[in-house]
């Protein structure tokens, strides 16, 4: 998980304006001042993402809601296995064209980043 974990970190560090600071509970990633997202040290990422953008790919079943925060708009994924650290970084992209647009209309759509098939493997999706 951990070998995972660092390869999402170094992607993302190569974004323009990402920065990522660690603290006693992970990695937290900000796009200038704005947090959007936080990779915890057990494989778990909490990403803020608006109310429309969470209820999609929840219904989707992509991400799960925060269930610690029931009235959150985030959304969380645990990274386990290289497959989910492909997923968490079309997820981390979603957040960040959001986070670039500062959540305007011209936020993307969601298939458009996440692609027509999703960000969940066929395999997952199929045996839903």
């Amino acid at each position: 998980m951990l070998k995972e974990i660092w390869e999402i970190v170094r992607v993302l560090e190569g974004w323009p304006g990402v920065r990522v600071v660690a603290d006693a509970n992970g990695l937290r990633l900000t796009l200038g001042d704005e947090a959007y997202g936080r990779l915890h040290w057990n494989g778990r990422i909490d990403l803020p993402l608006n109310r429309e953008v969470r209820d999609q790919l929840v219904a989707e079943e992509i991400v799960r809601s925060d269930l610690d925060y029931a009235s959150a708009e985030g959304v969380v994924l645990v990274v386990q296995t290289r497959a989910d650290a492909d997923r968490a970084l079309r997820l981390f992209r979603l957040a960040y064209l959001i986070a670039e647009s500062d959540g305007s209309s011209r936020t993307p759509a969601v298939a458009q980043i996440l692609g027509a098939q999703g960000a969940r493997p066929a395999s997952e999706r199929n045996a839903s």
